[in-house]
């Protein structure tokens, strides 16, 4: 404080205006970067949300056009049926029409335990890639009698969809989700179904397509109501439970959101320990169950911080440019303008006070007006006192000389 006493006048305000300027500037700084950080973080959630809704929306109508599919054969075998006009090859042709027509669905087969006194009817068409075409008729595998969409769909008389799981299938390992809907007699009776493989490979294609990626080092992928990963850019990771793989609270409750059919946005933590945000959509691939796919986008934290670090080196860089530039200008206005006029005030009214007590013999020169502010009124007032008081003194040395 005693430092700041010393200063000159202008030296003085020089330091106050900086001072204020810099607490302003850093005010506004803050709030120009609090506010942009929170219109930012809205905005990367909406890319976010918009994202996982569109790629559910891709889901949901494969899953629409497999049903349609499916519906459209059992409807037409069900009027043979219903008609007693039953052709083994018919069938054939319905099932085997399906595969190479849906690129999502790699196997289509038909289970009815027993029709009329012809006893089974197996079949299973695997895809040959000819679209157009009908897929090639195989060997039939036991196993489809047992899967559980077939089971139920011929229990509850309605169209199902079994949990996603690893199978043996046709001497492959198949990652494999079945849809099923149900065959009918002429009464209406349920008494066997028509269903097929979800092929993940093809309806994941435009998930983890590059063209898909939104921010960089973002991720997409899906999982069903249980947490189990059904689409994911590592194959390591497909039919495992997220929350086993990220063993996190934060996969704990996204599993537990994805088992309720819940959308929203969340805190995610990837098997790398990278932290970041996810957006999840959930559909359901079959209406009316409680089976569930859920979309799920993530954005590394780093990825969306790196606008706003942008953005605030920007406005710091601005700000400090702001604050020099006004500091320089203040000092330079002061020391050029006010500072220098007061010092010629200064000297000259020192000047006319040695003039008075007789140290000088000359009055000091009248000050030059250049402003007609306080400084130029203050100047004004020197002059006249100046010219006033010689005046005086000579007078007063003419008085003595005739007294003399």
């Amino acid at each position: 404080m005693k430092f700041f006493s010393r200063l000159n006048v202008g030296s003085k305000v020089a330091f106050i205006v900086t001072l204020l300027v810099v607490v302003c500037i850093c005010v506004l700084t803050f709030c120009i970067i609090a506010t942009s950080k929170h219109i930012l973080q809205e905005e990367n959630h909406r890319i976010l949300h918009q994202a996982s809704y569109r790629y559910g929306t891709l889901l949901d109508g494969v899953a629409t056009r497999i049903q349609d599919t499916l519906f459209v054969g059992a409807t037409a075998i069900d009027t043979q049926i219903a008609q007693n006009n039953i052709s083994y090859d018919s069938f054939k042709n319905i099932v085997s029409a399906i595969p190479n027509n849906i690129a999502s669905i790699n196997y289509a087969y038909l289970y009815i335990p027993q029709l009329n006194n012809q006893g089974e009817v197996l079949i299973l068409a695997e895809e040959s890639g000819v679209r157009g075409e009908n897929a090639k008729i195989v060997q039939f595998e036991e196993a489809i009698k047992h899967f559980k969409s077939i089971q139920e769909s011929i229990l509850h008389n309605k169209p199902s969809l079994s949990n996603p799981t690893t199978i043996t299938f046709q001497n492959k390992q198949l990652f494999a989700q079945g849809f099923a809907v149900p065959i009918h007699d002429k009464n209406g009776k349920a008494i066997g179904a028509l269903g097929c493989f979800v092929d993940y490979a093809d309806i994941g294609a435009p998930l983890l397509d590059e063209s898909a990626r939104v921010f960089a080092n973002d991720q997409r992928f899906v999982i069903d109501g249980n947490g189990v990963i059904i689409i994911n850019q590592n194959p390591q990771y497909i039919g495992k439970k997220l929350d086993e793989v990220v063993r996190t609270q934060e996969s704990k409750d996204i599993v537990t959101a994805a088992g309720s059919g819940e959308n929203g946005i969340y805190p995610y933590l990837t098997a790398a320990g990278i932290e970041g945000i996810i957006g999840m959509h959930t559909i359901t691939p079959l209406q009316g169950s409680e089976k569930y796919w859920s979309i799920l986008s993530y954005i590394p934290n780093d990825s969306i911080t790196r606008s706003l670090e942008k953005l605030l080196r920007i406005i710091i860089v601005c700000s400090l440019s702001a604050i020099v530039v006004i500091a320089l200008g203040t000092i330079y206005y002061l020391r050029t303008s006010v500072g220098k006029r007061i010092r010629l005030i200064s000297h000259t009214l020192f000047e006319f006070f040695n003039y008075l007590n007789h140290k000088r013999q000359t009055p000091p020169e009248p000050l030059r007006i250049i402003a007609q502010d306080e400084l130029g009124q203050m100047g004004l007032a020197i002059n006249e006192n100046i010219q006033q008081t010689k005046i005086g003194l000579e007078q007063d040395a003419k008085a003595v000389e005739q007294s003399v």
